[in-house]
């Protein structure tokens, strides 16, 4: 661990400032290039159209931070437009760099680059703090006489750099995505905003710098170009929060009780006493940063309703802390007094937007906007050892003086920052490792949230780890008995193990305390249908549709539903709008193709096929159903081009083999020894097919139905095995033979004789049991195919 109360590291350190301070910045948070997509960053990157879909450059900036449009009801009104089109340049140069070379397999967008991203902005923003500290150092401090005869310069230099590593392993950092941080005025204040909202707090940051700096009764021309700049600034800001109001249609975010319970009290007195019960807590985390969550929410911080609560105590304290702190600004020299008020003024002005004050804001305590106000305690604490060189040259004649040098004495700048860099840092490493993925931070979390343990049992439940998903949602109701997302969830979970009625019990709660919730309705709809409830079930379907009007999953299972009560045109209608709604959703295609197939309705079966095929050229099950079409309408060159298509997408599915033979045996492609367009080798592999296909036109022409079962049962058994056993087939064997005639041979044989079983065996158990033998014959030979050369196979049929 570095020491910087050693002189001869501070001096070798200082002679490289800002290498070293770019080396401490990537070391903090080299760990997080190994980091997953965690929390928010789903949301905002891999469900975010505008950063996943080339969408034009007006929508992105007429959505807000997650995709929402802006003015919707629902949207978060987090406008960051520029931000939104840096992730969307990440991603394509993550595409450009990972991308794989077939076409057909879209590459999973990696986090790598997107961290290496936050890595480099943040040692370049600690670097540009250090240089504007000491900066701001010289001008305050350059003529003012030290204790030990320093050189005043080096004196800024050191203390800049060690406020600087003070700031850059801070652990509350490791949440920090992008952050401005420049001396910008309008303009670029205006574009701060683009990035994200505390970029407005820049204006009023370079607002009180300036009055600090310049307003002096000595220059009365440089106080009226003050005067100027504070109209000129005050006018620049109504301006940007005009065209802001514009932009979000001047309404503001719909957040819920749970998002901020204390903005949701009632009595004027709860809301006052939390409010500053959550700023102490905030002002402890700067200082000892030990007690972190990913989201203070709901019970995070159980709200004071008493006068009794011990809690109570901590706001008085930070009160008058902080006015203690004031009036030392204007209690000594006027250069350390002006030091001191711009430390004041980089904490509290760049909290205000998260102090619900002026609007009313969607967390409890959000460690990432404590970014800007973090860079005060270093910037307070750095003007230290220049407060106790002062004290030390004045007369120490009362109580107060003589505390203050004993203090400053006992806490020099160089020992505190021993500490604080020691206490930052053994906290900073074991919290980044909590950022690594979502099972690590969820489980990190405080243990009174019941977002925490809703979160914890999402991730369990997306690992198959069910049975703690359960324990989790039912603790998270319990924390919060009106968590209706943890209801709907759960009951999710136990609509899979079949408990029917107490998942149902669930959603109806679940809709009882939220009545708009859309995903709830459909949830329960889905349960009323599987208990065979399917009025209910329809009526929750609607509901659901009223609250979310362009509902697409929703109208996909109202169509099931309606199928299951064959009202088949009702079901095309809701189906059809869900296409339209969501040209992804595979699923509805594929039932509308099958409905229309089994109602007989090929051409609108082929029109959909069609579309469906525009949206998803590489879908396997589209091309399948719909080579089927084709071959029932006789269209059998067209119908084998897609079944090459779904075969060459999914070689190891037997059913779509099952139906190409089928397609064939309808073409009538096949002669008595192998199709028209291929030849084969030859041996006795090759002649027990022969033999097969003869039985089958055998029986076709008028033969017996049990002879040409015995001898193709035979010849099948002959090419499924060698000596009888399939598993010792070797690969000489099956390339000795086209894979394809084997195939076509087959699947002709089972489409000619499975429908004619009934009556050409004898009635009772002997009926049943060679059915079930030509049944189980029919999943070895596939399975001996495709366990041999399953690449073989697609290729010989391409």
């Amino acid at each position: 661990m570095i020491k910087f109360s050693n002189m001869t590291t501070m001096l070798y350190l200082l002679r490289y400032n800002k290498i070293v301070i770019i080396f401490v910045s990537i070391v903090c948070y080299l760990v997080s290039l190994r980091s997953e997509f965690v929390f928010d960053d789903t949301e905002a990157i891999l469900n975010n159209k505008d950063v996943m879909s080339d969408t034009t450059l007006s929508q992105v900036f007429a959505n807000d931070f997650w995709g929402t449009t802006i003015t919707h009801n629902s949207s978060h009104k987090s406008f960051r437009p520029l931000t939104v089109l840096t992730f969307r340049f990440i991603r394509r140069l993550d595409q450009l760099i990972y991308s794989t070379t077939d076409p057909t397999i879209e590459s999973p967008i990696n986090a790598y680059l997107f961290h290496l991203s936050n890595v480099i902005l943040y040692a370049l923003l600690n670097c540009l703090l250090f240089h504007v500290l000491n900066k701001l150092l010289n001008i305050f401090c350059a003529k003012l006489q030290t204790f030990d005869k320093q050189n005043p310069l080096e004196v800024n230099e050191r203390n800049a750099f060690l406020a600087t590593i003070v700031f850059t392993c801070h652990p509350i950092h490791s949440e920090i995505t992008f952050g401005m941080n420049c001396f910008a005025i309008i303009s670029l204040s205006a574009m701060g905003m683009l990035f994200k909202e505390q970029g407005i707090t820049l204006i009023g940051l370079c607002l009180i710098l300036d009055i600090i700096l310049i307003c002096d009764r000595k220059y009365n021309i440089e106080t009226k170009a003050l005067i100027y700049r504070i109209v000129l600034l005050s006018i620049g800001t109504v301006l940007v929060l005009l065209l802001r109001g514009i932009v979000m249609n001047f309404s503001g975010p719909q957040f819920q009780r749970g998002d901020n319970p204390s903005s949701f009290e009632e009595s004027f007195y709860i809301r006052f006493i939390n409010f500053n019960y959550i700023y102490a807590i905030n002002a402890w985390i700067l200082l000892y940063p030990d007690w972190l969550c990913f989201d203070w929410s709901m019970t995070c911080i159980p709200l004071i309703k008493t006068i009794y609560d011990y809690r109570i105590a901590f706001i008085p304290l930070l009160w008058i802390t902080l006015l203690l702190v004031f009036k030392s600004s204007f209690s000594h020299n006027s250069n350390i007094s002006r030091q001191i008020q711009i430390s004041i003024a980089f904490g509290c002005v760049s909290f205000i937007p998260s102090a619900n004050i002026f609007f009313t804001v969607g967390f409890v305590i959000a460690e990432r906007a404590l970014f800007l106000p973090k860079k005060r305690f270093p910037n307070y604490c750095k003007v230290r050892s220049f407060h106790t060189n002062h004290i030390l040259l004045v007369p120490r004649n009362n109580l107060y003086t003589k505390l203050c040098v004993f203090t400053d004495y006992s806490l020099n700048n160089r020992f505190y920052c021993d500490c604080v860099f020691d206490e930052n840092h053994s906290r900073e490493l074991p919290r980044n490792f909590d950022w690594i993925d979502e099972k690590r931070l969820f489980e990190s979390g405080l243990s009174l949230n019941a977002k925490v343990h809703y979160n914890i049992a999402k991730s369990a439940a997306d690992s198959g780890l069910k049975e703690k998903a359960i324990d989790e949602y039912r603790e998270a109701i319990r924390l919060n008995p009106e968590y209706e997302h943890a209801f709907n969830n759960l009951a999710n979970i136990l609509k899979e193990f079949g408990k029917l009625q107490e998942s149902k019990q669930l959603l109806t709660t679940a809709v009882n305390i939220k009545p708009t919730f859309a995903t709830a309705w459909m949830n329960l709809g889905i349960v009323e249908a599987a208990l065979n409830e399917y009025r209910e079930a329809e009526i929750s379907y609607l509901k659901a549709i009223k609250h979310r009007n362009r509902y697409a999953d929703c109208f996909y299972n109202l169509g099931n539903l309606y199928v299951k009560q064959n009202r088949f045109e009702d079901a095309f209608i809701v189906w059809r709008n869900a296409t339209q709604i969501k040209p992804k959703l595979l699923s509805a295609f594929n039932n509308l193709i099958l409905m229309l197939d089994n109602m007989g309705s090929y051409e609108r079966a082929l029109t959909i096929g069609v579309e469906a095929l525009q949206y998803h050229p590489n879908e396997s099950s589209l091309h399948f159903n719909f080579a089927n079409v084709l071959g029932k309408m006789g269209k059998f060159n067209e119908s084998e081009i897609h079944f090459k298509k779904a075969i060459a997408l999914s070689p190891q599915n037997a059913n779509y083999f099952s139906n190409f033979g089928v397609l064939y045996h309808r073409w009538k492609q096949l002669s008595s020894g192998s199709s028209p367009r291929h030849s084969s080798k030859t041996g006795s592999i090759r002649d027990a097919v022969i033999k097969a296909f003869n039985g089958i036109k055998r029986w076709q022409s008028g033969g017996t139905a049990g002879s040409a079962y015995r001898l193709n049962s035979s010849c099948v058994s002959n090419i499924m095995t060698t000596n009888g056993d399939p598993g010792t087939c070797s690969p000489d064997h099956f390339t000795s033979i086209r894979v394809k005639q084997v195939v076509l041979v087959f699947n002709t044989f089972w489409a000619a004789n499975s429908e004619s079983l009934d009556w050409a065996w004898p009635r009772g158990s002997q009926r049943l049991l060679r059915r079930n033998y030509l049944s189980l014959m029919r999943h070895k030979i596939w399975a001996w195919i495709l366990s041999v050369k399953p690449a073989q196979a697609a290729r010989s049929l391409a």
